[in-house]
């Protein structure tokens, strides 16, 4: 019952840092018996763990493209393949995964060479109790990336698109506008520039509240933006305004 509790616990913590509950790792290794063994100590601290075996290359390329694994696990020296090898296989599949030496046999400067290649650390099998504190902290490193990309794009995001209708915002609307016009010139297109008032928006608000309001903003940037394609450009530009550009070829004029 103890150890159930302190698992349940360590659990949590994991959790808290958002850290699976459960990992899928990756093992390459030759030995069946240590496989097992690496295995079973994930397993105690993250009940419900999934682990392959791989200890080929075509193996481990299977793996990586049917599997989102949370770590790679590798010895280092194994009959027809190796860490080294095994590092290159995971970095030509573009995967970001923590890739982890696990070995008994692996000398130091080695392991250094390999975690200059891309390893993120190597662990000593007669040092198990160093592993997890390495997975653990290599997928916190991870999800610490994932998190600041995450952010990266959702500044991105709000920086050239309105939050309320998803559309291009005011400053990516004049950018391409300036764009249109650039390219439009030379070959004789001309660029059309409209603005959309919704007539008596503020009533709405007033009446209805202002979640009211802002449903009709999107359900009206939704409806031009049917309309419109990727015939023009639609932005809002203001609490009830759209602007709309299109380029058009002049007519010519007749003799």
């Amino acid at each position: 019952m103890v150890q159930h509790a302190h698992q349940y616990l360590e659990g949590d913590q994991s959790a808290e840092a958002g850290l699976p509950r459960a990992l899928r790792v990756l093992i390459v290794e030759d030995s069946e018996d240590d496989a097992y063994l690496l295995q079973r100590q994930i397993e105690r601290r993250y009940p419900g763990s999934y682990c392959e075996r791989v200890d080929s290359q075509e193996a481990m390329q299977r793996a990586l493209a049917c599997q989102d694994w949370h770590v790679v696990i590798s010895d280092h020296t194994m009959p027809s393949f190796d860490s080294l090898a095994a590092l290159q296989t995971l970095k030509a599949s573009g995967k970001d995964i923590p890739f982890i030496i696990y070995s008994g046999d692996l000398p130091e400067q080695d392991g250094v060479y390999a975690m200059r290649g891309g390893a993120q650390d190597f662990v000593y099998k007669s040092a198990p109790e160093r592993l997890l504190p390495a997975i653990e902290r290599e997928l916190a490193h991870r999800k610490a990336r994932e998190d600041k990309a995450r952010a990266e794009r959702s500044a991105q995001r709000l920086a050239h698109f309105d939050d309320l209708t998803g559309l291009p915002n005011h400053k990516l609307f004049m950018e391409r506008l300036r764009q249109q016009l650039a390219e439009a010139s030379p070959v004789g297109m001309r660029t059309v520039v409209c603005y959309l008032d919704l007539d008596r928006f503020m009533r709405i608000n007033e009446i209805f509240g202002y979640a009211a309001g802002d449903v009709l903003i999107r359900q009206v940037g939704e409806r031009l933006a049917r309309e419109i394609g990727d015939k023009g450009l639609l932005a809002p530009v203001g609490g009830e305004e759209f602007a709309v550009n299109r380029s058009v070829q002049p007519q010519k004029q007749k003799p």
